[in-house]
């Protein structure tokens, strides 16, 4: 054999050979952990095609070998967003740099899988353009969020309607409900994941560009987590929650949710009145959008009473009638309709507690209390639902 070619062999050969030990390495390693795991833990739930993927990423997420898997840094981010819009870097005020930089201390500190780190990091790159592009966008003045020279800050958002409730108690449902008005605007999921157009000339194509690269993002998202449609269903075009907006200053969406909730709950300490100021600003701009689409129609507060209305009849209605072991639905409704401010406030709470299967199915026979009161939730939140009326 030629020489150049038997030492060729070999490197091939020992390549090969650090390959298969490392992945014979990591699948030990993986392997021991599941061994070693609570009994009061259970592994996370993913496919397949997400399994394989952690154990292929797996050695380049040990040896740090891409940005993606390195430690969280707020200045390299920053860098890198920059980076991305060409040079912006009119980031607002301060006051997200906080609950980033304690977001992300969180991130580092934990045990994400290799999928889950990168997916963290793509999330903050992303929210930190966003918050570029919006501050650009708007004209603000370097290091501020407020002022600005585009129309849109002129106009207040008009007859809002908010819906507040603490987690898995019905606000989606809610929402998409209150959506389906036809003189309602609701934020749909492309938007607020990058207000800004892109394509200004073509508004349609923008739509269209903007909408497609949301959803493959989504698509990702449910090939790794198949059953996460059955916990909140996710759509480029469908409506969608403040979170995804507000993540360019609380940065909790799906990638942080769970290191934020977890004790001691510092995230419930931020003062997160600038970041509802900012979701303002969003709404405007949206609300500027639809005017000049020639898509503006009056919200009628009178309709909004009647749709609520037959909206609680409406769950009530499906309590008697799904088959389901319920002791106690409570529904909470606070509603206050402002004639002079032309404002909606509506917060609802809805809360199931099941008790031990029947023998039947009928829920007749059952106390099923139904109450009516005022109620106050979140009352951070509420307090900060006064600034749109300014």
């Amino acid at each position: 054999m030629h020489p150049s070619l038997q030492r060729l062999l070999m490197k091939d050969l020992g390549v090969t050979f650090i390959c298969i030990a490392s992945f014979l390495f990591f699948f030990l390693r993986a392997f021991v952990a599941s061994l070693a795991r609570s009994r009061y833990s259970v592994p996370p739930r993913i496919s397949l095609k997400g399994r394989l993927g952690n154990f292929l990423l797996a050695p380049l997420a040990f040896f740090r070998v891409s940005p993606v898997f390195k430690p969280l840094s707020l200045a390299s981010l920053k860098k890198q967003a920059s980076s991305a819009t060409r040079g912006l870097g009119n980031f607002g005020d301060r006051w997200y740099e906080g609950p980033y930089a304690e977001t992300m201390a969180m991130v580092n500190a934990s045990a994400y899988s290799p999928i889950g780190r990168a997916a963290a990091h793509d999330f903050f790159l992303r929210r930190l353009v966003a918050k570029l592009r919006l501050n650009d966008h708007l004209g603000c003045p370097p290091g501020r969020s407020d002022g600005g020279s585009h129309a849109c800050l002129s106009s207040p958002v008009r007859k809002p309607i908010f819906v507040v409730g603490l987690p898995r108690t019905g606000t989606t449902f809610l929402h998409r409900l209150l959506s389906l008005d036809p003189g309602a605007r609701s934020p749909r999921t492309y938007e607020l994941f990058d207000p800004v157009p892109r394509n200004a000339a073509d508004k349609e194509k923008d739509r269209r560009s903007r909408v497609k690269f949301v959803q493959a993002a989504i698509d990702k998202l449910e090939t790794v987590v198949p059953h996460f449609s059955q916990i909140h269903e996710l759509g480029a075009d469908l409506p969608e929650e403040c979170m995804m907006s507000i993540g360019t200053d609380i940065p909790m969406l799906f990638a942080t949710f769970h290191v934020l909730i977890e004790p001691p709950c510092d995230s419930y300490k931020w003062k997160s009145g600038q970041a509802y100021k900012n979701y303002a600003r969003v709404l405007q701009l949206l609300q500027h959008q639809r005017k000049e689409a020639g898509d503006d129609k009056d919200y009628s507060p009178q309709m909004t009473q009647k749709f609520c209305i037959f909206m609680v009849r409406l769950s009530v209605s499906c309590l008697f009638r799904v088959k389901l072991s319920i002791s106690v639905a409570v529904i909470t409704l606070r509603m206050k309709i402002a004639m002079r401010m032309n404002m909606v406030r509506l917060a609802m709470v809805i809360r199931v507690a099941p008790f031990k299967k029947l023998a039947s199915n009928r829920l007749s026979d059952q106390p099923i209390k139904l109450s009516v009161a005022m109620v106050r939730t979140q009352s951070t939140m509420l307090s900060h639902v006064r600034d749109f009326q300014k």
